[in-house]
């Protein structure tokens, strides 16, 4: 076995005292060093016109005229309903059929008695004929002093008679006529046509069921149809919230059960009045609707413009965090000279992810587009590649 080397001790404690040295300066460079730089995404405070919206939710309605439950004028029993729902029907289409049998008997009568009444009057005037004739005849009679007065005045009040017969029955077959028409009319009511083009809603009633006609009170609606092209849109704007909705303005209405379509409208009317229950105003916008796709009490969004900041500084939603030192303060971070700055910022509208920056930035500045929520000041920072707008 080789013998084992033996060192001074004072050989081993300038080794000890060496490390240490070595050891504490390597500390000290590092505590001297500056912090890593952070990846950040930058973008600059853009400067664009941004539009005014309000955005309400509305309910899907049909024009009050093109929503029609369709009842007959007549009374009687439902005997065919030839249409379903959601069948379209055009105007003028029958949508249900009544028993007519009473009314064709009253027709028939009718018909009837006013060809008794046009006989009578073609009597009546060969009867005046026949009087007239006899009255100038018996009148040259008289002149030539064969007749008395006395026989000529019966042959005067007995063409007046006549005369008299014929206004009366004449007046008779007018009246008759105006009863067939009446019962033809009834007997057309019997046969219930759409008033407009459009939806079968629903059906109301049965085959076998009774209809009360029109003139009833109630009547009884059979069927209802709905045009769904153009609708309307009914809105309730809170009245206490700042808006300048008018007339004419356009909306964009959308619905969740109709993903990637928008619908362009018109407001066509702005109530004057607040309902004091709700404390809304009642806005109504105009679309069209060619391929039905919105229905009668769908709810959807309405999107009214009602104005434009001109010039508006923005930046992405993102930018902003909360600040610390102010209740629902906010505050983005600036890039200075390659470091975080966080700078308190008033913020105005909102609109596709884009806020308005009403004080606290200029345009052309660089701010941190995200991730800056908990950045020390003064952190060093570097752009993510390709982020820098």
């Amino acid at each position: 076995m080789p013998p084992k080397l033996l060192l001074p001790a004072s050989y081993v404690l300038l080794l000890a005292l060496s490390a240490c040295q070595a050891s504490s300066s390597t500390s000290t460079t590092s505590a001297g060093s500056s912090p890593a730089p952070v990846s950040v995404p930058l973008v600059q405070v853009q400067q664009q016109n941004l539009p005014v919206i309000v955005s309400i939710p509305g309910t899907v309605n049909a024009l009050p005229s093109q929503s029609v439950k369709v009842s007959s004028p007549v009374s009687g029993r439902v005997i065919a309903i030839p249409v379903v729902p959601g069948q379209q029907v055009q105007r003028g289409q029958v949508i249900a059929q009544l028993d007519s049998q009473q009314l064709k008997e009253q027709l028939s009568r009718a018909t009837a008695t006013v060809k008794v009444a046009e006989h009578n009057v073609a009597k009546d005037k060969e009867n005046l004929q026949l009087a007239q004739s006899n009255l100038e005849r018996y009148r040259l009679l008289y002149k030539a002093g064969a007749i008395s007065q006395q026989s000529l005045t019966t042959y005067q009040n007995q063409a007046e008679v006549a005369r008299s017969q014929l206004a009366a029955d004449q007046s008779l077959v007018k009246q008759d006529l105006a009863s067939r028409a009446q019962a033809l009319t009834q007997l057309g009511y019997t046969t219930v046509r759409s008033p407009i083009s459009g939806t079968v809603a629903s059906i109301l009633l049965q085959v076998g069921d009774t209809a009360a006609g029109a003139t009833a009170s109630p009547s009884t609606p059979i069927v209802q149809i709905v045009n769904l092209n153009p609708v309307i849109i009914d809105s309730n704007l809170p009245a206490d919230q700042p808006a300048n909705v008018h007339v004419n303005q356009k909306a964009d209405i959308k619905s969740v059960a109709l993903p990637g379509v928008t619908f362009e409208g018109t407001v066509t009317t702005v109530s004057p009045v607040v309902n004091p229950k709700s404390n809304t105003i009642n806005i109504r916008v105009r679309t069209p609707n060619p391929h039905k796709q919105l229905k009668v009490g769908q709810v959807v969004s309405v999107s009214i413009m009602t104005g434009v900041h001109k010039n508006a500084l923005t930046v992405p939603k993102t930018a902003l965090v909360p600040n610390p030192n102010q209740s629902q303060g906010k505050m983005v971070y600036i890039d200075q000279a390659g470091k975080a700055k966080p700078v308190p910022v008033k913020t105005g509208i909102e609109r596709d992810g884009q806020v308005e920056i009403l004080s606290g930035l200029q345009a052309g500045e660089t701010v941190v587009a995200k991730g800056a929520y908990g950045l020390p000041a003064g952190t060093p920072i570097k752009v993510v590649t390709g982020a820098k707008q």
